[in-house]
């Protein structure tokens, strides 16, 4: 099933621990499946251990976490790093009257949100405002 699909995998994502050689044993212990029942998809235990040992393999291209960037610049590094674009980091030049989005930078779900957010009003904003 994962024929033909490119995956990449992030490194150094906090609060993750790769399942053990033990844990594949009765993924359901290592999983949290009180939202979702896989069976339902047609998703197997087996899968889920092949897909897990294929993606710590060397086969899965791996990119490091800028550790020294943090909010929605750590995104914007990883994306570079994903699409293999050189990254250029944003000078932050305020001028009265711009719309300034914030979050906590410690909080990766509120500054994915936050990105998201600024993509999407960027154009709306752009069409009315200097910069």
């Amino acid at each position: 099933a994962l024929e033909g699909i490119n995956i990449t995998c992030v490194e150094a994502v906090v609060d993750f621990a790769p399942p053990r050689e033990c844990d594949y044993d009765d993924l359901s212990k290592y999983l949290d499946l009180t939202s979702t029942t896989l069976s339902q998809y047609s998703i197997t235990f087996e899968s889920i251990a092949y897909a897990y040992r294929r993606l710590f393999t060397d086969a899965v291209p791996k990119i490091a976490w800028p550790a020294e960037l943090c909010g929605r610049m750590k995104f914007q590094g990883i994306s570079c790093q994903l699409l293999k674009k050189p990254y250029n980091e944003e000078q932050q030049n305020f001028k009265q009257g711009c719309v300034i989005i914030s979050g906590d930078p410690r909080d990766e779900e509120a500054t994915a949100a936050a990105g998201i957010l600024v993509a999407k009003m960027r154009v709306t904003l752009f069409s009315f405002m200097q910069q």
